[in-house]
C-alpha cells in the first residue's frame, strides 16, 4: 500500500486532471481494471475510464464500457460522505452486526448455540414435570433432589457454554474495524474533496457495471469495497 501511495505521488502526469481513482478501479464483468482516457465532448474533454479488454477479447468482455471520471468522483465522495455519517450515528457498526450474525448462521457454533437453546428448553420442561411428579408423591424427595441436581448441573454447564460462544460471535472486531476506518476519514478526509492518499487508505477496490438503459434513465452500477469491512450497504 506505501508503494502504491509512492508510485501516485510520483507518477508523471500526461493530461491536467488528476486522476485520484488510479489503480482502484475495475470492470465488474471482466475484472479488468480501467484505463484513464478522455472523450471529445461540446463543451470540451471530458475524462473518463474505459475498458480496454473489450477491444482485445469480446467474449470475455461483452460490452464497451465506461464511467466519465466526474460522475465517479461525484458517487464515490457521496458515498464516502455517507459513511462517514453512518459512523458516527452508529448506523454502520449495527450494519455490520447484522451481516455478521447472517454468516454466524452458518457457523458451527451458531449451529450449536441453537441446539443449546433447545435443551434448556427441554430441561425447563422437565424440571417443571419433575416437580409436580414430586408434588403428586409420584417422585420420593430423595429421587427428587438427586435429578433436580442432575438436571441443575446440566443447565450450568450449557449456559457456561453459551457464554462462550456469544464472546466468540460477539462484535468486538465490528467495533475495532469501524474504529479504523473513523481514523482514515478523520486524519484524510476533507468533506468535499477526494486524495489518492484518502482513497488507498479507506478502499480496496471500485466496481464499476456497464451503463443499462431502463426507459428514458441510465442507470449504472457502482461497488466500493472498503478496507477493514468490505462492501457496505
Amino acid at each position: 500500500r506505501v508503494q502504491t501511495i509512492i508510485s501516485m505521488r510520483h507518477r508523471a502526469k500526461k493530461h491536467e486532471y488528476d486522476n485520484v481513482f488510479r489503480d482502484l478501479v475495475y470492470y465488474a464483468e471482466c475484472g479488468t481494471r480501467l484505463t484513464w482516457m478522455t472523450k471529445q465532448r461540446k463543451s470540451g474533454n471530458a475524462p473518463l475510464l474505459r475498458c480496454m479488454n473489450h477491444f482485445h477479447n469480446a467474449e470475455e468482455c461483452r460490452h464497451n464500457h465506461f464511467v466519465y471520471y466526474e460522475d465517479l468522483y461525484a458517487e464515490v465522495l457521496a458515498r464516502i460522505k455517507a459513511l462517514s455519517g453512518q459512523i458516527d450515528s452508529g448506523k454502520l457498526l449495527k450494519q455490520l452486526e447484522k451481516q455478521r450474525l447472517k454468516r454466524a448462521k452458518k457457523d458451527k457454533l451458531a449451529s450449536e448455540r441453537t441446539k443449546i437453546h433447545k435443551r434448556l428448553e427441554a430441561l425447563t420442561k422437565v424440571i417443571k414435570r419433575l416437580y409436580e411428579d414430586y408434588a403428586s408423591d409420584m417422585v420420593s424427595m430423595k429421587d427428587y433432589q438427586l435429578l433436580l441436581k442432575e438436571y441443575n448441573r446440566e443447565q450450568k454447564k450449557l449456559n457456561d457454554r453459551l457464554t462462550v460462544i456469544g464472546t466468540r460471535l460477539n462484535g468486538t472486531k465490528d467495533r475495532e474495524s469501524v474504529e479504523k476506518l473513523k481514523a482514515v476519514l478523520d486524519e484524510y478526509f476533507d468533506r468535499d474533496v477526494l486524495t489518492p492518499t484518502l482513497l488507498v487508505k479507506l478502499i480496496e477496490r471500485i466496481e464499476v457495471g456497464h451503463i443499462v438503459k431502463n426507459g428514458v434513465n441510465h442507470e449504472q452500477e457502482i461497488t466500493i469495497y472498503y478496507r477493514f469491512i468490505g462492501e457496505a450497504e
